[in-house]
């Protein structure tokens, strides 16, 4: 009972590390958790330390006509049907 307490109470990511296991005493479970705390606060160091990956360079290629928004220039334009002016 109190070992799922204490569970509930813990930051979800480090209760989501330690929810598989099936711990018997308290005294294990704050202790693994403790662990699993100084790991993720080791992780999160060693990613601000790190390089971002470097993206590859791709050359960019011309999209062909088929591809290229349609329609532009053409807004708030009137469509006014053709008369013939022969049957005057």
């Amino acid at each position: 009972m109190i070992i799922r307490k204490f569970l509930r109470g813990l930051n979800p990511y480090i209760r989501s590390r330690l929810e598989a296991v099936e711990f018997h005493w308290l005294a294990d479970l704050v202790e693994r958790a403790v662990n699993v705390e100084a790991a993720i606060a080791a992780e999160r160091a060693s990613s601000r330390h790190s390089t971002p990956p470097r993206r590859p360079s791709v050359q960019s290629q011309p999209q062909p006509h088929s591809a290229m928004p349609r329609g532009r220039g053409v807004k708030n334009k009137k469509i006014v049907p053709w008369t013939s002016n022969r049957n005057k």
